[in-house]
C-alpha cells in the first residue's frame, strides 16, 4: 500500500506530459511505471513513432490550409446542396479527428521518453467505426479506460438491471469537457444511443435465427453461396 501516498497521487494530478490533454492513465499504471520505466518502446520504434507523428502533423497542416471547412463553418454561408453539406461535414470531423490524433500523440511521445506508456488513442481511422461502443473504444481509448476503471464497474458494470449505469458515466463525460446544457444532451444522446445499441445486441444474440445459424454455418455458408451465383446468372432466387 505504500505507492498509495499523497506524493504519487500529486504526481499523478499534476503529470506534466499527460496534464493539459491526455492520453489519460489509471492511478496504478502511473504508479507501476514510476517503479519500472516502460520497455515495450525501444529506440528504433521510438524513432519510427516520431516519424509517423510528424507525418501526421504535416498531413494536418495541410489539411488546415487547404481544406478551411471551419472558417466557411463560422462564416456561416453554407449555401450548398445536401450532398455538399454531407461531405462538408464529414470533412470536418476527420481534420478534428487528425488534430487530436496529432495532439495525443505528441504528449504521448513525451510520456514515453519519461518512461511512461500511457494507453493509445486513436487507434483506428473515425471512418473505421461501425458502432457506438467501438466509436469510444477507439477514439478516446485511455480516457474509455479510466472510465470503466473508476465509475464503471464502481457502479455495478454491465450486470443485468444496471445497464442505465452508462448515463451516469456519459453525464460525467459531458461536465468533464465543460458545464454547457449542450454538451449535458449530447451526453444524454450517446448514453441513448449506447443502451439502444447495447439491447439491440442482446436481442440479436438471443434470436432465433441467430441460434440456427450457429447450428448450421456450414449449411447457411452453402445457401448463401448459391443464391448470390444465381443472382449472378440472372436467375430468380426461387427458382
Amino acid at each position: 500500500m505504500a505507492e498509495y501516498s499523497l506524493g504519487h497521487c500529486l504526481c499523478y494530478a499534476f503529470y506534466a506530459p499527460l496534464y493539459l490533454a491526455g492520453p489519460t492513465v489509471t492511478f496504478n499504471a502511473f504508479v507501476s511505471h514510476m517503479a519500472c520505466p516502460q520497455k515495450s518502446y525501444g529506440r528504433s520504434r521510438m524513432l519510427f513513432y516520431l516519424a509517423r507523428f510528424v507525418f501526421a502533423l504535416l498531413l494536418l497542416e495541410w489539411s488546415v490550409h487547404n481544406l478551411p471547412v471551419f472558417a466557411l463553418a463560422r462564416s456561416g454561408s453554407l449555401n450548398f446542396s445536401p450532398t455538399i453539406l454531407g461531405l462538408f461535414a464529414y470533412t470536418i470531423l476527420l481534420i478534428m479527428w487528425l488534430k487530436f490524433l496529432v495532439i495525443w500523440r505528441l504528449f504521448r511521445f513525451w510520456a514515453l521518453c519519461d518512461g511512461v506508456e500511457p494507453p493509445e488513442n486513436m487507434q483506428r481511422c473515425m471512418t473505421n467505426n461501425y458502432s457506438v461502443v467501438g466509436f469510444w473504444k477507439g477514439w478516446h481509448c485511455s480516457f474509455n479506460r479510466w472510465l470503466v476503471r473508476y465509475i464503471f464497474i464502481p457502479l455495478g458494470g454491465s450486470k443485468p438491471g444496471r445497464r442505465w449505469n452508462v448515463f451516469v458515466v456519459f453525464v460525467f463525460v459531458a461536465f468533464w469537457h465543460d458545464v454547457e446544457p449542450k454538451l449535458f444532451l449530447w451526453g444524454l444522446l450517446n448514453g441513448v444511443f449506447l443502451v439502444l445499441e447495447t439491447m439491440i445486441k442482446g436481442l440479436y444474440r438471443n434470436s432465433t435465427a441467430l441460434e440456427t445459424w450457429r447450428a448450421n454455418p456450414l449449411s447457411n455458408r452453402k445457401k448463401i453461396e448459391k443464391a448470390s451465383s444465381d443472382l449472378a446468372d440472372g436467375k430468380s432466387t426461387n427458382q
